[in-house]
Parts: C-alpha cells; sequence; structure tokens
C-alpha cells in the first residue's frame, strides 16, 4: 500500500462500509475482527458507529481485512 491510499483511508470510510452492511455481515466481521485483533467487541461497535476514532493501525488492517474479505470465508 502506498502513502496515498494510506492517508484515504479514514474512519468514515469503514463506517460507511459498515453501515451497508447487513445485520448478519455486520456480526461476522465484528467476530472476526474481535477475534484476530484482540480489540473488544463493544469496542468495535464504538468505532464503527462514529463514537470512537480507529487508530491509523487498526483502519489500515481492518481495510485489508475488507478488501481481501478474508472475513467473509
Amino acid at each position: 500500500m502506498n502513502k496515498q491510499n494510506i492517508n484515504e483511508m479514514n474512519d468514515v470510510t469503514l463506517q460507511d462500509y459498515y453501515a451497508k452492511l447487513s445485520k448478519e455481515e455486520k456480526g461476522k466481521l465484528l467476530k472476526y475482527i474481535a477475534f484476530h485483533l484482540e480489540i473488544g467487541y463493544s469496542t468495535l461497535v464504538g468505532k464503527f458507529s462514529g463514537r470512537l476514532h480507529f487508530s491509523k493501525v487498526e483502519a489500515l488492517v481492518i481495510h485489508k481485512i475488507i478488501n481481501e474479505e478474508t472475513w467473509k470465508k
């Protein structure tokens, strides 16, 4: 990933993606991220809802998970 892609990634992009998912898909994504990144489930809900913010590292890893669709497997 180059610097431009990293700078373009932000919380809003993740929040928009999350908002478009079905309830079942949201649960599956949250469980995958919580298990593999060891982030609390309620913390993730807060970050995807906009109450809290993702760190750059979290955003980078979550974008990779979403782009590669590893959470759907």
